[in-house]
């Protein structure tokens, strides 16, 4: 076991050289860890030593305060000190621990970095011979008592992770310490940081890695042998040819933790200089690759991940186990490839792993976010596979059923955020092909898409998102007609529809029929069901300069027809019948307000989330102030809250009506196979 170097050199070479300025670090250091600041006043029996240490520059003064010239310094002054008072502590451990919390946060507060604590547990163990392996040992026991106090217990095993490597070790008493703090990862009491601190400590020489899979390899199926696959990259950096041997045979092991030890071993090590021991292990793996073990599958998506970034052959494995139907083993491979997207993007294997990964459900939110940042990658790079990407995400689901009700913009929340700020002419595009498709799931994830993302591309580029001009030249007229009636039986926003159609008009070789179907459309749909939203957006079309002629006379016949329709509508008289009594009114009203008052009362009393989350009231009036003491605050204006939205008119007067409008729209031009006959769902349902 290789003896520790001394982390506090600089400390002890002035305690040797200079014994008074010693002395007047060690008050300084007190000072600023009981003062918790960072700059001091000295006194002035202090100055002579003061003089000499400013002149040496291991002092700075700052006005009438000093501080250490040097952070490190600063540092093991302190660490020291601290010590001091740790020894005060040691024969209390609960007391210790929940001290060892409290000087954690004089870390932040002084700026003296995370290293603080391991340096005070080393001086412990290294300088005062105590007992830190059993120190730990004895709280990780405590963690499993319900009547322990745990508090701080986090931060101690944080910080031995960190001191670890630095430690002279018993490996013998480490490996019992480590069964108490590790008993498989649904029990890792230092959640994860140990697995680093093992790989560490084997790294610091080949005898010291050998003498860890000595002592933590007695039981081959103790939850300590997890550390194997760390000791044997820390061994590999000494020898790798050992370190691979011993990998190999633990992937013949009949314990599958052993094999699993020796997976993730094989896929760590760095072949750089030894492209013969990674043939090997390519032959090994593809052997392991064979077998079906979920467990094992799931350590070899991690193996393959890693080693991809070493050679390309890899791939084609990984993308290989993208299909496999285990969750665990898709989360593995989207995580890799999420790492591996520099490098892998343009290969076939790659895109074939997240096509392999498209269809897992919504609530699998690890491997979702995996994969949407993946398939962000290619913005801007490579739009065709792209698109092939995000239709895959919907055709390889329900999408829109019942069992996944996930909307797209919200499954790849950063892919679509970054298409909004990057590429908002692209969404037009993927908007109009899947309108144009015959799929009802794509239907669906294009009227998502255009609910989230119209307005913020207004708000980002004053671009309303459209229809594609490249892709409606394409069609024919009917088969445009039958993208219009599908974004109108899905899409419910007033500004979003006079776009879409609005957008048809910028090309001018329409037919008669056409152009009349365009008008009726925005006038007996749009604007009989928008009259305010959709008005609005297409009088600022027909008021811009830059808006063509003819795109402006079909617009304005179509508000015409329907400013006909509205002013006739105006003018009808109101019929006393469909005016109920004001007394009646009142009633009403008065006694939805307690039905209402009453809801929220319960709502607040019986909700688990509600009793978690402070209830701040809103204000209202001119201004708000507060009382202090006898005297008032000056009064500070009050922001406004507000938020409109136009309810569909046809929703009001003909809700029935208006779904099977909605109904048959969306099925525009499909056909259906129905007891033998081809039905036009454009007709509705049989009856």
């Amino acid at each position: 076991m290789m003896a520790p170097n001394n982390i506090t050199p600089l400390w002890s070479k002035i305690k040797s050289e200079q014994p008074d300025v010693h002395a007047l670090l060690t008050h300084l250091a007190a000072a600023i860890y009981e003062q918790g600041t960072e700059s001091i006043f000295l006194p002035v029996e202090e100055q002579s030593a003061l003089l000499h240490a400013v002149e040496h520059q291991i002092i700075k003064r700052e006005g009438d305060t000093v501080t250490f010239a040097v952070s490190d310094l600063r540092l093991q002054y302190v660490a020291h000190h601290v010590t001091d008072l740790a020894l005060t502590r040691w024969d209390q451990p609960q007391e210790f621990c929940k001290w060892i919390d409290k000087v954690n946060s004089l870390v932040y507060r002084l700026s003296l970095g995370r290293e603080l604590v391991p340096e005070v547990l080393f001086l412990l163990s290294e300088e005062h011979h105590k007992d830190l392996l059993g120190r730990v040992e004895l709280y990780a026991q405590w963690s499993l008592d319900p009547t322990e106090e745990t508090t701080g217990l986090s931060n101690i095993f944080y910080n031995f992770c960190n001191v670890l490597p630095s430690l002279t070790v018993d490996f013998s008493r480490l490996a019992r310490t480590l069964t108490h703090l590790y008993q498989g990862p649904q029990h890792n009491l230092t959640g994860g940081w140990i697995f680093q601190a093992i790989f560490r400590l084997a790294a610091r020489s080949e005898a010291d890695a050998l003498g860890l899979l000595a002592a933590l390899g007695a039981d081959v199926d103790s939850p300590i042998v997890d550390f194997h696959a760390n000791i044997l990259v820390g061994l590999s950096h000494f020898n790798l040819p050992t370190a691979h041997a011993h990998a190999i045979e633990y992937t013949q092991s009949p314990s599958a933790r052993q094999q699993i030890a020796g997976i993730d071993a094989l896929g760590n090590f760095d072949y750089s200089s030894t492209p013969s021991l990674l043939t090997v292990t390519e032959h090994r793996l593809a052997e392991l690759l064979a077998t079906d073990s979920a467990e094992r599958m799931a350590a070899l998506a991690n193996a393959y991940g890693i080693l991809a970034q070493q050679d390309d052959r890899f791939g084609e494995p990984l993308a290989t186990l993208a299909h496999h139907t285990d969750l665990i083993v898709k989360t593995r491979v989207a995580h890799r490839l999420h790492e591996l997207r520099t490098k892998a993007l343009h290969t076939n294997w790659y895109l074939r792993a997240l096509l392999g990964l498209t269809g897992v459900r919504a609530d699998h939110q690890e491997l979702g976010v995996a994969v949407d940042l993946s398939i962000a990658g290619y913005i801007g790079r490579d739009s065709q596979t792209l698109l092939r990407l995000l239709e895959a995400v919907v055709t390889n689901r329900q999408y829109g059923s019942e069992e996944d009700e996930a909307e797209l913009p919200q499954l790849l929340s950063a892919t679509f955020e970054q298409l909004i700020v990057t590429q908002p002419y692209l969404l037009d595009l993927i908007v109009t092909t899947w309108f144009a498709s015959h799929d009802p799931g794509l239907h669906h994830a294009a009227a998502d898409i255009v609910k989230h993302c119209f307005d913020r591309l207004i708000e980002r580029h004053n671009h309303a998102l459209c229809l594609d001009l490249a892709v409606l030249d394409r069609l024919n007229e009917q088969e445009i007609i039958n993208i219009l009636k599908r974004f109108m039986g899905y899409v419910v926003d007033g500004p979003a529809l006079a776009a879409a159609f609005s957008s048809v008009l910028q090309r001018e070789t329409w037919s008669d029929e056409f152009i009349e179907f365009v008008i009726v459309m925005l006038s007996d749909h749009v604007l009989y069901n928008f009259p305010g939203t959709a008005g609005e957006f297409l009088h600022q079309i027909v008021d811009r300069e830059d808006t063509p002629a003819y795109q402006r006379n079909v617009l304005q016949d179509a508000m015409e027809r329907s400013k006909v329709y509205h002013t006739a509508l105006r003018e009808l008289p109101r019929l006393k019948e469909f005016s109920p009594p004001s007394d009646h009114v009142y009633a009403l009203r008065r006694a939805e307000r307690g039905w209402g008052a009453k809801m929220m009362e319960d709502v607040q009393r019986q909700s688990v989330l509600l009793s978690l989350i402070q209830r701040v009231p809103l204000k209202y009036g001119r201004a708000s102030f507060r009382k202090e003491g006898a005297a008032y605050s000056q009064p500070n204006s009050l922001g406004s809250i507000a938020h409109t939205v136009e309810i569909p008119r046809g929703e009001l007067i003909d809700p029935l009506g208006q779904t099977y409008l909605r109904f048959v729209s969306r099925h525009a031009g499909l056909l259906q196979a129905n007891d033998g006959q081809v039905q036009n769902q454009d007709e509705g349902p049989s009856a």
